[in-house]
């Protein structure tokens, strides 16, 4: 008997939520919202304009220590996938080359190469932290191999934040 009221309750309690919720009408901000919604966007622009100059002002060295952390990063989250008896991830750059990876010279490139192009470009953009990491993964029909792209976010410091995929 308790088991049908709790469910009776919980179902009224979702028609009654459901009913009054407003979702089709979004919401007016106000003049201050807009101003503040501004305000934070114009500190994360001078924000992100602060993390591209101190990547591009860095020494070799600095930008060398950061792709190796890059690199540790990926390995470890790769690493994290090897925890089911059928996986089995890592970066390989020469199986990724014989897979076809869609990224192709930019994935592959050396730290000295990936340098090079963001002194170049004189652009944080242009600077390279993506890495392929190849996957296999056992089936009943035989192993299945696949190429991931990865890539590692950059905050202030310079310094590596996080890795992940990239799209």
């Amino acid at each position: 008997m308790n088991f049908k009221i709790s469910r009776v309750l919980v179902a009224a309690m979702f028609v009654v939520v459901t009913a009054c919720s407003d979702d089709d009408k979004p919401r007016q901000l106000s003049p201050e919202e807009i101003a503040e919604n501004k305000r934070q966007y114009e500190a994360e622009l001078e924000k992100e304009k602060a993390i591209k100059q101190s990547i591009y002002d860095a020494s070799d060295s600095k930008l060398k220590e950061i792709l190796s952390e890059c690199r540790k990063l990926i390995n470890e989250y790769a690493d994290s996938r090897n925890k089911g008896p059928f996986s089995n991830h890592m970066i390989d750059i020469y199986s990724a080359d014989i897979y076809q990876y869609p990224a192709g010279k930019h994935a592959l490139m050396t730290d000295e190469q990936r340098i090079e192009d963001l002194r170049k470009s004189k652009d944080y953009i242009s600077f390279n932290t993506e890495y392929a990491i190849l996957s296999t993964t056992d089936s009943f029909s035989g192993p299945q191999k696949s190429v991931d792209k990865y890539e590692c976010e950059i905050g202030s410091g310079p310094a590596v934040t996080r890795a992940r995929r990239a799209y």
